[in-house]
């Protein structure tokens, strides 16, 4: 959006309110344009580093502590009751956080059997292109032999041409 504004004034145009905003910023140094290149960059930056976090901490925040639970128990339940429900609560936490466990590990090991995939077709492509080398190599030297073998019939035939001169 700053971008937006940088395009619409003119290069000499700063407005009065970066100075106080942006002081220790040296202006003299920068056109406008390069400046609010910098504060894009800036809140593009921020928005990627600290954005996350702050989704993170949002979340821890809103957790309910284990002391409060959402179920409501009833007093007149005895107390044999009231921590097989609990009991209970945590069997079933613990359920989820297994469940999600194995939901990581499942896409941890697809990830590695797909790079496993990638490396066994890179390594049948470098054999490949070994052999092609190698074939390459053999025309070469084919036709190395060929042209020597033309240059000594060449010399030959100059030599006996020179001693009949």
């Amino acid at each position: 959006m700053l971008g937006f504004f940088s395009f619409c004034f003119s290069s000499f145009f700063i407005p009065p309110f970066f100075f106080s905003f942006f002081a220790p910023f040296p202006f003299f140094l920068a056109s406008p344009p390069l400046f609010f290149y910098w504060v894009d960059t800036f809140w593009l930056l921020f928005l990627f580093f600290f954005l996350p976090f702050l989704s993170e901490h949002h979340k821890r925040s809103r957790k309910i502590p284990a002391a409060a639970s959402s179920i409501p128990t009833p007093s007149s339940s005895p107390a044999g009751c009231q921590r097989s429900i609990q009991s209970m609560l945590q069997q079933e936490k613990e359920k989820e956080k297994e469940k999600g466990m194995e939901a990581t590990l499942q896409t941890i090991v697809q990830g590695i059997q797909t790079i496993q995939a990638k490396i066994d077709n890179v390594e049948k492509r470098i054999g490949e292109t070994d052999e092609k080398v190698g074939n390459i190599q053999q025309m070469m030297q084919q036709y190395e032999d060929r042209i020597l073998k033309k240059l000594k019939k060449k010399t030959y035939k100059e030599i006996r041409r020179w001693e009949n001169w």
